[in-house]
């Protein structure tokens, strides 16, 4: 028989029942139908504090959030890595290569000439211990040639290079 109570008149119907008969089980019954009745469902995950992220990085994502929003590869090619960038970028990001600023430059003016950019924003930032950064950001875009649009998720590392932050990879994260 399904009883049609609602669940703390159930958990007293049990206790009454059963409190003749075995008090403690009693007692762990009614306390463990009142738990589950009243229970919300957990919706949390473990968050772990991230450390402080420098104020100079922050212009240095502003910067090369406005390259990608104006189309600026010369800014963009600036603002690498001396030593070089590793990008790998889709349609071709199983083809990664490390490029040198020069090359940088000739290759987001390539990207930008077939991409306009309709938003870029970063979503995410972290240290990556050190003096590194890792970086999301969320990149839309409109394909110049047929007006298809699209979207990625960028992954940027960032270190430090004669004391300013710069883009040392450039990558897609996948499913984004």
């Amino acid at each position: 028989m399904v009883s049609r109570q609602s669940p703390p008149a159930v958990a007293g119907w049990v206790y009454k029942r059963m409190v003749g008969r075995a008090p403690c089980l009693a007692l762990a019954l009614t306390l463990a139908l009142t738990l589950v009745a009243f229970s919300v469902p957990a919706a949390g995950r473990i968050v772990v504090p991230a450390e402080p992220v420098p104020d100079d990085v922050h212009p240095v994502l502003a910067q090369i959030g406005a390259a990608f929003e104006a189309g600026d590869h010369e800014t963009l090619a600036t603002l690498m890595h001396p030593d070089g960038v590793n990008i790998g970028l889709a349609p071709q990001e199983d083809r990664s290569r490390l490029m040198t600023p020069a090359q940088t430059h000739y290759y987001f003016k390539n990207l930008f000439q077939q991409r306009r950019t309709m938003r870029f924003e970063f979503v995410k930032h972290q240290l990556a211990g050190g003096e590194r950064l890792h970086a999301v950001a969320a990149w839309r875009w409109e394909r110049t040639d047929n007006g298809r649009l699209g979207s990625q998720r960028l992954m940027l590392t960032l270190a430090r290079a004669a004391g300013r932050w710069r883009v040392t990879e450039l990558t897609s994260l996948r499913g984004g």
